[in-house]
């Protein structure tokens, strides 16, 4: 048993029963309430009337449900907003650090924010965005092209729960969210789990307010192919091989999940991998940079298939494609990169070229095969009516930039 003021606590009920309470503590049970989506306007508000009226006649109050984990602090929070007259979001706010919050399930806080707001249905204002990721390189980006809502790790952690989100999107009127965030290491088997558990809090914030998402997965989905180039549309049979495409793969599986089971609206955009300026991706091109200013070698990979080909897209790009499938209303799934492949070792040489370095470039043998997809973006280009603008001779002089002046 836990009090989560002086007058107001919440517990599993069996622990009532064993340790009992004092003539001064009334014990108001929510066993018969749901813990999920179901729960009807008139019991929540009886449960909550019940708590007020026992602390309006001086005793103290505790709520208890089978764990006293999620129905019970979902009530105390209703508890605590009507009978100290504060707003909901205060409310929630005396919770924190006295109980494990990823225990109370959303669907339930939802209904006793409506009956505490005194209304059935939340109001549908115009379209506004919340950002997840946002302070990775492509969340930067894009914040400055999208008028968004962008919490910080520290306002919303997805890892913990998702009960920060789910009040902040009341407190913003959220119509849309564009999911970025992830792990900050993301190819290790831990990172799978937490990339889906970020995820799913994501995925029942919009269930329970009605949001669209769009999903931000990645061209890694395919990397299982072998091919000399592997022509990817959006409806190419997913085949990801390492941990990164798995989690990716799952990630899209369980947000087609949400649609066919609950109903929600997504946008799945897969992009190809995006580089520019202050990126630090992919690795190897600030590898052959920083080999090619000193004028040292370079090398390269060979694989069986021959030299790894790349649809490298540019960070404006990938950012502009976003932007019109988020404004649009885009709903769907769509392919985005720059609609072309190009070799290491073109790379490589292209560097050299733009620093003016004498580096010698070589190839390395690398025993498997590289997956060498290219995007096929005509659907895009349809649809959104996007074009990738930026050739990548352009986009490398500009990553090399920095270190010429230097």
């Amino acid at each position: 048993m836990r009090w989560l003021t002086e007058k107001i606590g919440t517990a599993a009920h069996s622990e009532v029963l064993s340790s009992g309470l004092s003539e001064d503590v009334a014990l108001v049970d929510v066993r018969d309430l749901v813990d999920k989506a179901g729960n009807s306007r008139e019991i929540v508000l009886s449960k909550i009337d019940l708590a007020v009226r026992h602390l309006k006649e001086g005793r103290r109050v505790m709520i208890a449900c089978d764990h006293g984990m999620s129905r019970s602090n979902a009530i105390a929070v209703g508890v605590i907003a009507k009978s100290e007259g504060v707003v909901f979001r205060e409310a929630m706010a005396r919770l924190k650090g006295k109980v494990d919050e990823s225990g109370i399930k959303i669907e339930v806080l939802d209904i006793v924010r409506r009956v505490v707001a005194g209304t059935d249905t939340p109001i549908q204002p115009q379209r506004r965005f919340m950002l997840t990721g946002g302070s990775g390189f492509v969340g930067q980006a894009l914040k400055s092209r999208i008028p968004c809502v962008a919490p910080s790790r520290s306002e919303v952690d997805l890892l913990r729960n998702a009960t920060d989100m789910d009040g902040l999107v009341h407190d913003e009127h959220i119509t849309d969210v564009i999911h970025l965030a992830s792990p900050r290491v993301y190819t290790t088997t831990q990172s799978m789990g937490d990339a889906l558990v970020m995820l799913k809090n994501v995925l029942d914030v919009c269930r329970v307010n009605g949001l669209h998402l769009t999903y931000i997965s990645g061209w890694e989905i395919y990397s299982g192919y072998r091919t000399t180039e592997l022509v990817a549309d959006h409806r190419l049979p997913p085949n990801p091989r390492g941990t990164y495409g798995e989690t990716k793969w799952l990630c899209e599986s369980l947000v087609r999940n949400y649609e066919c089971t609950y109903g929600i609206s997504y946008s799945i955009l897969r992009i190809s991998p995006i580089y520019g300026p202050q990126c630090g991706r992919p690795r190897f091109i600030y590898n052959f940079i920083e080999k090619a200013v000193r004028n040292a070698p370079i090398q390269t990979h060979r694989y069986q298939n021959g030299s790894p080909r790349l649809d490298l897209i540019h960070i404006s790009d990938a950012v502009e494609a976003i932007r019109l499938a988020t404004e649009t209303g885009f709903r769907g799934e769509l392919n985005v990169g720059s609609g072309r492949t190009t070799s290491t070792l073109e790379v490589a040489q292209m560097i050299c070229q733009i620093t003016g370095s004498q580096s010698s470039i070589s190839q390395v043998e690398v025993a498997g095969d590289a997956p060498n997809v290219r995007m096929d973006i005509q659907p895009a280009r349809r649809i959104l009516g996007w074009s990738p603008t930026v050739a990548l001779s352009e986009g490398l002089a500009g990553v090399c930039q920095p270190y010429l002046l230097d």
